[in-house]
């Protein structure tokens, strides 16, 4: 999805370079017909002065919009390489987890993340809170697909720590996430 924004912003980028260059590319050399772009009023090519005018001030701004949409959408993608939880973390709950009930929601999102993809968690039995944190325990149910109607249920600890998921455990199988 993000290379598909970014490539959306670099040809609109790109169009807009284009298109505002096409009319200052238009005077030069001979594209009136004529000698040496004689424009047939006395002329020479597009009228030369010195000073900055409206649209020059515009093209300036849409070239400093383009970049500036470029580089976000690059820092963007960048953001989200790091986030991914392809690598075990769970970015979008390290460091702000500072409730009992945001923890339950942060465990049961790393649950069903571990658990696979139709996982869900189904029930939370406890959650006890700790010097450091908390421990949430509840019950998921894995699944090979969402059609399929005899789920696993198994039994998983989730702790908290220091505002982030520290640890899921399903049925014994531990996954550290630091």
């Amino acid at each position: 999805m993000a290379r598909m924004r970014t490539l959306i912003a670099g040809t609109v980028a790109a169009a807009m370079m284009i298109s505002a260059s096409t009319p200052a590319l238009a005077g030069w050399g001979g594209g009136h017909g004529g000698y040496g772009g004689y424009n047939g009023y006395g002329g020479h090519g597009r009228g030369h002065h010195d000073r900055i005018d409206a649209g020059d001030v515009i093209g300036v701004i849409a070239v400093v919009g383009i970049f500036a949409a470029i580089a976000s959408a690059a820092s963007k993608a960048k953001r989200d390489r790091r986030g991914s939880s392809s690598d075990g973390n769970y970015p979008d709950q390290r460091g702000n987890i500072s409730s009992e009930n945001a923890a339950v929601d942060a465990c049961a999102t790393a649950t069903e993340q571990r658990g696979g993809e139709a996982a869900s968690v189904r029930d939370i039995q406890s959650v006890r809170t700790t010097s450091d944190g908390w421990d949430v325990e509840g019950t998921v149910e894995q699944r090979s697909n969402w059609r399929d109607h005899s789920p696993e249920k198994h039994r998983f600890t989730c702790s908290v720590r220091y505002g982030s998921v520290d640890s899921v455990y399903i049925d014994g199988d531990a996954v550290a996430l630091r």
